[in-house]
Protein backbone atom coordinates (compact mmCIF):
# COMPACT_ATOMS: atom_id res chain seq x y z
CA UNK A 1 0.00 0.00 0.00
CA UNK A 2 2.89 2.03 0.96
CA UNK A 3 4.49 2.10 -2.43
CA UNK A 4 1.06 2.43 -4.42
CA UNK A 5 0.85 5.59 -2.46
CA UNK A 6 4.46 6.78 -2.95
CA UNK A 7 3.96 6.06 -6.34
CA UNK A 8 0.79 8.20 -6.76
CA UNK A 9 2.36 10.92 -5.30
CA UNK A 10 5.78 11.08 -7.05
CA UNK A 11 4.56 9.93 -10.50
CA UNK A 12 1.17 11.43 -10.80
CA UNK A 13 -0.41 8.08 -12.24
CA UNK A 14 -3.50 7.88 -11.20
CA UNK A 15 -4.01 4.06 -11.68
CA UNK A 16 -1.74 3.78 -8.57
CA UNK A 17 -4.05 6.15 -6.34
CA UNK A 18 -6.91 4.39 -7.76
CA UNK A 19 -4.94 0.95 -6.19
CA UNK A 20 -4.17 2.82 -3.12
CA UNK A 21 -7.51 3.39 -2.36
CA UNK A 22 -8.78 0.40 -2.78
CA UNK A 23 -6.31 -1.02 -0.92
CA UNK A 24 -7.10 1.15 1.84
CA UNK A 25 -11.10 0.47 1.49
CA UNK A 26 -10.09 -2.94 1.92
CA UNK A 27 -8.13 -2.26 5.06
CA UNK A 28 -11.11 -0.61 6.21
CA UNK A 29 -13.34 -3.37 5.68
CA UNK A 30 -11.69 -6.05 7.34
CA UNK A 31 -10.21 -3.88 10.33
CA UNK A 32 -13.83 -3.14 11.04
CA UNK A 33 -15.32 -6.16 10.50
CA UNK A 34 -13.31 -7.92 13.26
CA UNK A 35 -13.31 -4.86 15.52
CA UNK A 36 -17.59 -4.88 15.09
CA UNK A 37 -17.62 -8.72 15.09
CA UNK A 38 -15.72 -8.24 18.56
CA UNK A 39 -17.68 -5.56 20.16
CA UNK A 40 -20.63 -7.30 19.25
CA UNK A 41 -19.21 -10.83 20.90
CA UNK A 42 -20.92 -10.57 24.50
CA UNK A 43 -19.61 -13.97 25.07
CA UNK A 44 -16.35 -12.89 25.84
CA UNK A 45 -15.34 -13.08 29.29
CA UNK A 46 -18.07 -15.14 30.53
CA UNK A 47 -20.72 -13.33 28.92
CA UNK A 48 -20.32 -10.07 30.72
CA UNK A 49 -18.47 -8.03 28.97
CA UNK A 50 -15.46 -5.75 28.82
CA UNK A 51 -16.02 -5.18 32.87
CA UNK A 52 -15.85 -8.96 33.76
CA UNK A 53 -11.44 -9.43 33.76
CA UNK A 54 -9.02 -7.32 32.59
CA UNK A 55 -8.44 -9.86 29.50
CA UNK A 56 -12.31 -9.00 28.56
CA UNK A 57 -11.73 -5.20 28.78
CA UNK A 58 -8.35 -5.64 26.60
CA UNK A 59 -10.39 -7.26 23.90
CA UNK A 60 -13.05 -4.99 23.57
CA UNK A 61 -10.59 -2.12 23.78
CA UNK A 62 -8.73 -3.95 20.69
CA UNK A 63 -12.44 -3.76 18.82
CA UNK A 64 -12.71 -0.43 19.48
CA UNK A 65 -9.04 0.58 18.29
CA UNK A 66 -9.66 -1.44 15.36
CA UNK A 67 -12.79 0.15 14.57
CA UNK A 68 -11.29 3.58 14.89
CA UNK A 69 -8.78 2.27 12.30
CA UNK A 70 -11.61 1.78 10.42
CA UNK A 71 -13.04 4.48 10.46
CA UNK A 72 -9.57 6.20 9.63
CA UNK A 73 -8.73 4.04 6.47
CA UNK A 74 -12.47 4.62 5.24
CA UNK A 75 -11.75 8.25 5.45
CA UNK A 76 -8.25 8.68 3.87
CA UNK A 77 -9.46 6.22 1.16
CA UNK A 78 -12.45 8.24 0.31
CA UNK A 79 -10.15 11.13 0.34
CA UNK A 80 -8.04 10.13 -2.39
CA UNK A 81 -10.32 8.90 -4.21
CA UNK A 82 -11.72 12.78 -4.15
CA UNK A 83 -8.25 13.99 -5.21
CA UNK A 84 -7.91 11.97 -7.87
CA UNK A 85 -10.94 12.87 -9.20
CA UNK A 86 -11.26 16.24 -8.90
CA UNK A 87 -7.28 16.13 -10.21
CA UNK A 88 -8.94 14.21 -13.19
CA UNK A 89 -11.48 17.79 -13.23
CA UNK A 90 -8.47 20.12 -13.14
CA UNK A 91 -6.58 18.39 -15.96
CA UNK A 92 -9.86 18.66 -18.68
CA UNK A 93 -9.63 22.49 -18.34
Amino acid sequence: MAVTGWGYVTLKLRVLGWIHALLMLGIAGVSGYYGLAVLGDRSIAGGNGPDANPVGGILYGIGFLYCVLAVATGVCGIGVIAHILDEKKDTKD
